[in-house]
C-alpha cells in the first residue's frame, strides 16, 4: 500500500494532486521571490501564478513561504485581481 498523496481542492474540477517536488525546493533554497520574466505575466510572483493557474495548494504553500497577497505588479495586476 503506497502512502497517501496529499491533494489539493479546486473550486471548479476534481481535487488535484499537491505535488511532492515543492517541499524539497525550499529545503535546498529555491528563491520563491523571484518574479517571472513572461511578458504576458512580468514581474508576477509564484503566489500570482499560482492563484492564476487555480494551484491552491502551491498559492498555499507560497504564502506560508512568506509571499504577500499583498504585492502589486507593475501592471496593476495582484493576487486579488
Amino acid at each position: 500500500m503506497s502512502p497517501a498523496v496529499p491533494t489539493a481542492p479546486t473550486p471548479t474540477g476534481p481535487v488535484r494532486p499537491a505535488s511532492p517536488a515543492r517541499p524539497p525546493l525550499a529545503r535546498h533554497g529555491a528563491d520563491f521571490t523571484r518574479l517571472d520574466p513572461r511578458s504576458d505575466r512580468l514581474q508576477h510572483n509564484a503566489l500570482m501564478n499560482a492563484v492564476s493557474m487555480q494551484m491552491w495548494g502551491a498559492a498555499e504553500f507560497f504564502l506560508n513561504q512568506g509571499l504577500s497577497p499583498d504585492y502589486r505588479a507593475p501592471d496593476g495586476q495582484s493576487m486579488r485581481s
